[in-house]
Protein backbone atom coordinates (compact mmCIF):
# COMPACT_ATOMS: atom_id res chain seq x y z
CA UNK A 1 0.00 0.00 0.00
CA UNK A 2 0.91 3.58 -1.04
CA UNK A 3 2.60 5.55 1.82
CA UNK A 4 0.36 8.25 1.55
CA UNK A 5 -2.92 5.69 1.20
CA UNK A 6 -1.78 4.39 4.95
CA UNK A 7 -1.72 7.87 6.27
CA UNK A 8 -5.42 8.81 4.77
CA UNK A 9 -6.52 5.71 6.00
CA UNK A 10 -4.95 6.26 9.98
CA UNK A 11 -5.93 9.88 10.00
CA UNK A 12 -9.73 8.71 8.84
CA UNK A 13 -9.61 5.90 11.44
CA UNK A 14 -8.47 8.40 14.39
CA UNK A 15 -11.23 10.78 13.05
CA UNK A 16 -13.78 7.97 13.61
CA UNK A 17 -12.41 6.84 16.65
CA UNK A 18 -12.54 10.66 18.06
CA UNK A 19 -16.09 11.33 16.70
CA UNK A 20 -17.72 8.65 18.66
CA UNK A 21 -15.93 9.34 21.88
CA UNK A 22 -17.41 13.07 21.58
CA UNK A 23 -20.81 11.47 20.33
CA UNK A 24 -21.26 9.22 23.32
CA UNK A 25 -19.94 12.63 25.79
CA UNK A 26 -22.60 14.49 24.25
CA UNK A 27 -25.42 11.22 25.03
CA UNK A 28 -23.70 11.32 28.48
CA UNK A 29 -22.38 7.75 28.22
CA UNK A 30 -19.41 8.83 30.26
CA UNK A 31 -19.42 9.26 33.68
CA UNK A 32 -17.88 13.03 33.23
CA UNK A 33 -17.57 14.88 30.22
CA UNK A 34 -14.28 15.99 31.23
CA UNK A 35 -11.42 17.12 28.63
CA UNK A 36 -8.18 15.17 28.35
CA UNK A 37 -5.87 18.06 29.41
CA UNK A 38 -7.86 18.18 33.13
CA UNK A 39 -7.90 14.44 33.86
CA UNK A 40 -3.89 14.70 32.69
CA UNK A 41 -3.08 17.55 35.17
CA UNK A 42 -5.43 16.17 38.25
CA UNK A 43 -3.24 12.79 37.66
CA UNK A 44 0.07 14.48 37.32
CA UNK A 45 -1.26 16.45 40.75
CA UNK A 46 -1.95 13.11 42.36
CA UNK A 47 1.18 11.57 40.87
CA UNK A 48 3.44 14.15 42.19
CA UNK A 49 1.94 13.16 46.33
CA UNK A 50 2.36 16.40 47.12
CA UNK A 51 0.52 19.77 46.16
CA UNK A 52 2.19 21.20 42.76
CA UNK A 53 2.79 24.78 42.25
CA UNK A 54 0.88 26.38 39.26
CA UNK A 55 4.22 27.32 37.77
CA UNK A 56 5.65 23.10 37.89
CA UNK A 57 2.24 22.20 36.27
CA UNK A 58 2.87 24.88 33.09
CA UNK A 59 6.70 23.37 32.75
CA UNK A 60 5.18 19.78 32.79
CA UNK A 61 2.80 20.46 30.08
CA UNK A 62 4.70 22.68 27.95
CA UNK A 63 1.42 25.01 28.51
CA UNK A 64 1.21 28.98 28.99
CA UNK A 65 0.80 29.59 33.05
CA UNK A 66 -2.72 31.54 31.70
CA UNK A 67 -3.78 28.02 30.05
CA UNK A 68 -2.69 26.68 33.20
CA UNK A 69 -4.80 29.32 35.12
CA UNK A 70 -7.77 28.45 32.92
CA UNK A 71 -8.00 24.71 33.82
CA UNK A 72 -7.30 25.72 37.19
CA UNK A 73 -10.29 27.69 37.32
CA UNK A 74 -12.58 25.20 35.86
CA UNK A 75 -11.40 22.30 38.05
CA UNK A 76 -11.67 24.47 41.23
CA UNK A 77 -15.30 25.10 39.90
CA UNK A 78 -16.10 21.67 39.93
CA UNK A 79 -14.35 21.51 43.48
CA UNK A 80 -11.93 18.89 41.93
CA UNK A 81 -8.81 20.69 43.47
CA UNK A 82 -7.77 22.87 46.25
CA UNK A 83 -5.51 25.87 46.31
CA UNK A 84 -2.68 26.04 48.99
CA UNK A 85 -0.08 28.57 50.15
CA UNK A 86 2.12 27.70 52.81
CA UNK A 87 3.60 29.95 55.41
CA UNK A 88 6.94 29.55 54.03
CA UNK A 89 6.15 30.21 50.41
CA UNK A 90 3.77 33.11 50.60
CA UNK A 91 3.75 34.05 47.23
CA UNK A 92 3.78 30.78 45.35
CA UNK A 93 0.26 29.24 45.37
CA UNK A 94 0.43 25.60 45.16
CA UNK A 95 -2.53 22.85 44.10
CA UNK A 96 -4.01 19.68 45.14
CA UNK A 97 -6.52 17.13 44.42
CA UNK A 98 -9.38 17.41 46.24
CA UNK A 99 -11.17 14.54 47.88
CA UNK A 100 -13.96 15.18 45.10
CA UNK A 101 -11.22 15.24 42.18
CA UNK A 102 -10.13 11.81 43.67
CA UNK A 103 -13.30 10.40 42.86
CA UNK A 104 -13.28 11.93 39.76
CA UNK A 105 -10.02 10.84 38.82
CA UNK A 106 -11.15 7.25 40.12
CA UNK A 107 -14.03 7.15 37.99
CA UNK A 108 -12.29 8.05 35.10
CA UNK A 109 -9.82 5.22 35.47
CA UNK A 110 -12.48 2.97 36.75
CA UNK A 111 -14.74 3.66 33.26
CA UNK A 112 -11.72 4.00 30.80
CA UNK A 113 -10.29 0.14 32.77
CA UNK A 114 -13.99 -1.34 31.46
CA UNK A 115 -13.48 0.31 27.94
CA UNK A 116 -10.02 -1.38 28.12
CA UNK A 117 -11.12 -4.43 28.76
CA UNK A 118 -14.11 -4.63 26.50
CA UNK A 119 -11.54 -3.38 23.58
CA UNK A 120 -8.84 -6.32 24.38
CA UNK A 121 -11.80 -8.77 24.51
CA UNK A 122 -12.88 -7.99 21.42
CA UNK A 123 -9.78 -7.88 19.52
CA UNK A 124 -8.21 -10.73 21.09
CA UNK A 125 -5.15 -10.68 23.00
CA UNK A 126 -2.32 -11.33 19.84
CA UNK A 127 -4.01 -8.10 18.36
CA UNK A 128 -4.11 -6.56 21.70
CA UNK A 129 -0.01 -7.07 22.49
CA UNK A 130 0.41 -5.96 18.69
CA UNK A 131 -1.05 -2.69 19.52
CA UNK A 132 0.55 -1.90 22.71
CA UNK A 133 3.86 -2.76 21.27
CA UNK A 134 2.58 -0.23 18.01
CA UNK A 135 1.32 2.25 20.52
CA UNK A 136 4.95 2.14 22.44
CA UNK A 137 6.45 2.51 19.17
CA UNK A 138 4.40 5.54 18.22
CA UNK A 139 4.99 6.86 22.04
CA UNK A 140 8.95 6.94 21.87
CA UNK A 141 8.79 8.78 18.00
CA UNK A 142 6.58 11.18 19.86
CA UNK A 143 9.31 11.77 22.68
CA UNK A 144 11.67 11.64 20.60
CA UNK A 145 10.49 14.41 18.23
CA UNK A 146 9.97 16.39 21.04
CA UNK A 147 12.98 16.18 22.09
CA UNK A 148 14.56 17.56 18.47
CA UNK A 149 11.78 20.40 19.05
CA UNK A 150 13.42 21.68 22.54
CA UNK A 151 16.82 21.74 20.85
CA UNK A 152 15.80 23.62 17.70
Amino acid sequence: MEEMEIVRRLYHVVNRMRKQGLQRVQEKKTPHPVAAREIMILDAIEQNQKPMKMNDISTHFNITPAAVSQVMKHLEKKEWIERVIFEDDRRSVYIRVSEKGKEALEENEQHMIQNLLGFIEWIGEEDAQALIRIMEKAAVYVEKKGDRKCQS
